[in-house]
């Protein structure tokens, strides 16, 4: 059963763009999450698909609780703040009401913060 389950947690690993989207160092999902001042984020839902677009839901190491979406395609971050449960989005999700997150767009801090928290993330590695 535990052979399953981490079968399972592999294969959404990769689902959700594996060690490219999310490796401590060069994953674009943590690039843009770290750039972004959240933090090293924790992949917990999505897909990516082969050519670069989808959606993941993430919670930054700097704001547990808190959940995230990351649209690769446009390489943006929203804040989910409603509904504020992974359970309740996954339920609008399964349901086909993914329009009905409300979404808050993070704002990208200037190019020199952006290095900053870079440098500080890689610092800490």
């Amino acid at each position: 059963m535990a052979n399953e389950a981490n079968a399972n947690a592999a294969a959404n690993y990769e689902d959700m763009g594996g060690d490219s989207a999310w490796d401590d160092t060069y994953g674009l999902g943590t690039v843009l999450a770290v750039e972004l001042g959240l933090g090293k984020p924790k992949p917990l839902m999505g897909r990516l698909n082969n050519y670069g677009g989808g959606q993941c839901i993430f919670e930054p190491a700097s704001k547990p609780g808190e959940l995230y979406m990351w649209q690769s395609e446009v390489s943006e971050v929203d804040r989910i703040t409603s509904p504020a449960t992974l359970a309740d989005i996954k339920q609008l999700i399964s349901t086909g009401k993914i329009s009905a997150l409300k979404l808050e767009t993070v704002v990208r801090p200037t190019t020199d913060v952006q290095k900053a928290h870079m440098t500080a993330h890689l610092a800490a590695l």
